[in-house]
């Protein structure tokens, strides 16, 4: 007895060149600055009961790691936007209003 197959849509590859989902469109910017989108580390979304938490103890993380070893960056930034990571890197000395949230 033969079963028919089904046929599967291919996957869009991702931005890392995985078969990971891509981000839903249109994407807006969750502030002022250049943000990307961090494939490399979150090829998928991210549940939602992580955002606030990770959010929140990376850019700590990444503004006491730049200040011990002397960075020329504040810290890195992360938002969640459609559950996807986006970082944005933020100067020392950058204005206010330009390139901060």
């Amino acid at each position: 007895m033969m079963q028919a197959i089904e046929s599967k849509k291919p996957v869009p590859r991702s931005a890392s060149g995985g078969s990971g989902p891509r981000p839903p469109a249109p994407f807006t910017p969750p502030g002022a600055g250049s943000w990307a989108l961090d494939a490399s580390h979150c090829e998928r979304p991210v549940p939602r009961c992580v955002e606030d938490a990770f959010v929140a103890s990376f850019t700590r993380g990444m503004r006491e790691g730049m200040a011990t070893y002397g960075a020329l960056l504040e810290t890195i930034e992360v938002a969640c936007v459609n559950g996807f990571i986006y970082t944005c890197p933020r100067p020392v000395g950058a204005p206010a209003g330009r390139g901060h949230v």
